[in-house]
């Protein structure tokens, strides 16, 4: 999981957010004409799914998978419609005197800072396996939103008294609850970060081999361009550096295990362990690309 930079929507979405607001507006008048029952949702905010796509760098938010290697989600962080725990348990609230299961964040359906990209493994409800030879268990997201603190019900209540159990990587910087071992599990640092790895199953075996797999390709790759610039091979050391460009920009899948694998590479590279010399890699290899743009890549 990687930090997700907040990009402002670009104008040519401005009708698709006019529309989102008006649905929202109505939302939230027909919640308050009838509560507890829940508006219906539509699935508008799947309009932003491109824009989404964009700033996720074409991979999950939750796992960092490639979305363009499998299905994706247009997935809310918080649910729009049922709300349940970390149990399983459905959210309740008390309308009236009544107690009635949580309405859903209905008001932020269509909120783009409420919608991330998501691989239907993570968002979805479904059996995975795990290397501890236990077979077979059920993770997914779906409709879970635990919380440490007071639960909103309605669009009045603040959203910042909830405190999430689930890490929002757009939100906040997912390193400060994980960190990632040499066998290629994630660990949480915090309740957070161990809410999310348990909730999303962000240790199933193929995600861990996964990580593993990139972790010891980023190693070799520091290895390749050594031996790259050793030889003086001008074309290998320019695809090496372009894969340590995609790497240091956070395009390659696995952010956390790509840069493992490549600092694990440096070590013995004394000479190349100067604070700068990722960024003269991807400084060199822009240059690179804006003379190739420009017709002088030769």
């Amino acid at each position: 999981m990687r930090k997700i930079q907040k990009t402002v929507v670009p104008a040519e979405y401005q009708q698709i957010l006019d529309k989102a607001l008006e649905l929202r507006k109505k939302d939230i008048a027909d919640f308050r004409k009838n509560p507890p029952l829940k508006p219906t949702i539509g699935e508008y905010y799947k309009n932003f799914r491109e824009f989404i796509l964009k700033t996720h760098l074409q991979k999950c938010a939750y796992c960092e998978s490639k979305i363009e290697n499998q299905p994706g989600d247009v997935e809310h962080f918080r649910p729009k419609g049922r709300v349940t725990d970390q149990f399983g348990n459905i959210v309740n609230t008390s309308i009236e005197g009544k107690s009635s299961p949580h309405p859903g964040y209905f008001w932020l359906a269509y909120d783009v800072d409420n919608l991330l990209m998501s691989c239907i493994d993570c968002n979805r409800r479904r059996k995975h396996a795990f290397d501890d030879g236990e077979g077979l268990t059920s993770y997914g997201k779906e409709d879970c939103f635990p919380i440490k603190g007071k639960r909103a019900y309605s669009p009045e209540d603040p959203l910042d008294l909830e405190l999430p159990l689930l890490i929002n990587p757009v939100q906040e910087d997912p390193l400060t609850h994980l960190e990632l071992e040499e066998t290629g599990l994630l660990k949480g640092r915090t309740p957070e970060g161990e809410a999310t790895i348990s909730i999303l199953g962000l240790n199933r075996e193929n995600l861990r081999e996964n990580r593993l797999d990139m972790m010891m390709a980023a190693e070799k790759l520091v290895g390749d361009l050594m031996a790259a610039k050793t030889h003086q091979n001008q074309r290998m050391v320019a695809d090496c550096e372009r894969r340590v460009y995609e790497i240091a920009k956070e395009k390659a899948a696995y952010t956390l295990a790509c840069w493992k694998g490549l600092l694990r590479g440096l070590a013995p590279h004394r000479d190349l362990l100067s604070p700068n010399v990722l960024d003269l890699i991807v400084k060199s290899h822009e240059a690179r690309m804006t003379a190739d743009n420009f017709g002088g890549g030769g």
